[in-house]
């Protein structure tokens, strides 16, 4: 996770965007596979402290990317064991974000069972069952 955070805002802040597909962020991660974690790391602070400004001058068209980097964080704090990985004043706008890019798109319907609500990504597709998530309970 951290090195396809740490790739995509590199390509973020050199201009170098990709479709972000499975594949293509694939290759990303393998291309950084072999690397030091201080070398990622560092990778990951420059695009955190140049990326912001590239985001906000693009007037909304990487705002999704923007949105991503921050879900991912909780991905990495809950790798991490942290308590409440994901738990912030923003994680409800955030998923009414993600919930409307995921129907623009027509991703799949995903179910996501969290803590006192079911969070619905995506539509209905025809002949696949929805995919569902239900999220380990905090201790």
């Amino acid at each position: 996770m951290l090195a396809h955070c740490a790739a995509a805002l590199s390509r973020v802040t050199a201009g170098n965007l990709h479709a972000f597909t499975p594949a293509l962020n694939e290759i990303d991660v393998a291309e950084r596979r072999r690397w030091p974690l201080t070398d990622i790391l560092s990778e990951l602070r420059a695009g955190y402290l140049a990326a912001g400004k590239v985001i906000t001058e693009a007037g909304g068209k990487l705002d999704v990317l923007a949105l991503g980097e921050w879900l991912a964080g909780g991905d990495i704090r809950d790798a991490l064991g942290e308590p409440l990985a994901y738990a912030s004043d923003g994680f409800d706008d955030a998923c009414a974000l993600l919930a409307d890019r995921t129907r623009r798109k027509a991703t799949p319907l995903l179910k996501a069972y969290l803590p006192g609500s079911t969070l619905t990504l995506g539509l209905a597709q025809q002949n696949r069952a929805p995919a569902t998530c239900i999220p380990p309970v905090p201790p």
